[in-house]
């Protein structure tokens, strides 16, 4: 990812989230496994239907890759998932899993598919460990459509202990070659992160895969959203997803009584959200896609800080919100019988660069979205984007020095199967990046310098999103003989600006251009 100097008052720097994309793995041949019978059907309710989706349809015209294992029972064969979504406890008697091994790809409901890193027998259950898998390490040929409504108030809620650690980025966040413009997730042309295939030659021993099982604890069960909000601390930050029929949005706060204070809001109204998907894979290469979001109807912004110790209070960080919103559907001739979910996450990213003590700086904007949002056959569907309320006006706050606020968003919206620690399928990324600046009081009788900047991207395509965090947990796991060759063949993100533009007033030489 690139970085653009910019000449202000204030220089903050923020990095990029990595998404990795997953493409076409080349293998052939259909699945072997015999169909998982009766106990496999798609017919599944109550809570662990909720927690866990649906099983895919032994009948249905997907055709898988040779080594994934469908096995029966759905979600009534699992017994408990660790706190990271990793380590699955099944039913060792479900149809099937006799029938797995370690390198097969494990597919029992839409939200239990991966490939296993281990497995061991524990009394009548098997304990399983997966590592995230590819949409074409599953699929090799299918036609998949999903036209659905989604109530906000009524999507499944899945907090993910494990991943609540998840913060980087602790450097300084001031650089006097960047600006406030510098916080855009892919930068320019997207920043693409090949994974390596994982090559197993030996499974860890079983005392090894019961400590990492045991290493933290049960994930808690997914309960339908009651329209509220969900709050989870990330590090000295307190993240807290909302989701109701009229909106979706989420705040990050840092909270301390003589250091650093900042709150950053993002809230997109909506109004009938409806998510329509159209993905045909061939040969285990995804060769058409479609993706749109329609009916979220704006954008609303806001952003404070304030520093009791002035820059030593500052922090810089990125992170996944462990918190994930989703909607279980079931198989059917339309998605080939292969039941998805509709999942929805949060990356965030913050800088705070405020010096001088006892310094804030606020500012709020409005933006009205008018279009779907997406691609399909025609290209981007790219939302028409109209000032209700500038965030440049807003700016408000006393700065001893220099100071300022920027960050980054980014709402994927994808239809897919996988894990809660990482799921794979097409998808849509909305990406809203803003940052405001204010100049020292000081220099008020000759100027108060005011900037702000606001960039809305538009990102598509089919993948895993793996955290760099993860990926290493996953590689500490492996056993010591395994090998790391050859790349999860990747297919590149494409974006598209909806909006960007940075204003500074007043136009004066002295706040520079």
């Amino acid at each position: 990812m690139s970085l653009h100097g910019s000449r202000r008052v204030a220089a903050l720097i923020l990095a990029a989230l990595t998404v990795a994309g997953v493409g076409a793995c080349g293998k052939t041949g259909q699945s072997k496994i015999s169909p998982p019978g009766p106990t496999g059907s798609v017919a599944a309710s109550g809570e662990a239907a909720i927690a866990y989706g649906y099983a895919p349809d032994p009948h249905g015209s997907v055709v898988y890759q040779p080594d994934v294992v469908l096995v029966g029972g759905g979600p009534a064969i699992v017994r408990s998932v660790s706190d990271d979504g990793l380590t699955w406890t099944i039913d060792r008697h479900a149809p099937n899993a006799d029938k797995l091994v370690v390198g097969s790809v494990m597919f029992a409901t839409s939200r239990a598919v991966g490939r296993v890193l281990s497995l061991r027998p524990q009394g009548d259950d098997l304990v399983v460990m997966l590592a995230p898998a590819g949409f074409t390490d599953v699929v090799k040929d299918a036609h998949i459509s999903v036209d659905q409504g989604l109530d906000l108030s009524r999507v499944i809620v899945q907090q993910i202990p494990g991943q609540r650690d998840q913060l980087s980025g602790q450097d300084s966040p001031t650089d006097k070659n960047s600006g406030p413009a510098d916080y855009r997730f892919g930068q320019g042309s997207d920043r693409t992160v090949v994974l390596p295939t994982v090559q197993l030659v030996a499974a860890p021993a079983a005392e090894s895969v019961a400590s990492a099982a045991s290493a933290g604890g049960t994930l808690p069960p997914a309960t339908p959203n009651a329209g509220g909000k969900i709050p989870v601390t990330v590090g000295a930050w307190t993240a807290t997803a909302s989701a109701d029929k009229s909106s979706l949005g989420l705040q990050l706060e840092h909270k301390s009584t003589a250091g650093l204070k900042a709150s950053v809001t993002v809230k997109f109204p909506v109004e009938d959200l409806h998510i329509s998907s159209d993905t045909t894979v061939v040969g285990g290469r995804a060769t058409a896609s479609g993706f749109t979001v329609s009916g979220i109807k704006g954008m609303e912004v806001s952003l404070s800080g304030g520093a009791g110790n002035g820059s030593a209070d500052n922090a810089k960080v990125t992170f996944e919100v462990p918190v994930e919103l989703h909607f279980p559907i079931p198989p059917g001739p339309a998605t080939a019988g292969l039941p998805v979910d509709i999942s929805l996450k949060w990356s965030f990213l913050v800088t705070t660069a405020l010096t001088g003590k006892n310094s804030t700086v606020f500012a709020t904007g409005k933006y009205k979205l008018d279009g779907p949002i997406g691609i399909t056959g025609h290209g981007f569907q790219v939302p028409t984007l109209s000032v209700q309320q500038s965030i440049l006006d807003s700016i408000g706050g006393v700065a001893i020095g220099p100071s300022g606020i920027v960050a980054a968003t980014k709402l994927k919206v994808k239809v897919g199967f996988g894990t809660p620690a990482a799921s794979a399928g097409p998808y849509v990324g909305l990406t809203a990046s803003t940052g405001i600046t204010q100049g020292s009081a000081l220099g008020s009788p000759l100027a108060l310098c005011r900037s702000a900047t606001l960039d809305l991207k538009l990102s598509t395509g089919i993948g895993v999103e793996i955290s760099p965090q993860l990926l290493s947990f996953l590689k500490a796991l492996l056993p010591a003989k395994s090998k790391f060759e050859g790349g999860w063949e990747s297919v590149a993100e494409t974006s598209t600006p909806i909006f960007s533009k940075s204003q500074t007033q007043p136009s004066v030489a002295l706040c520079g251009s």
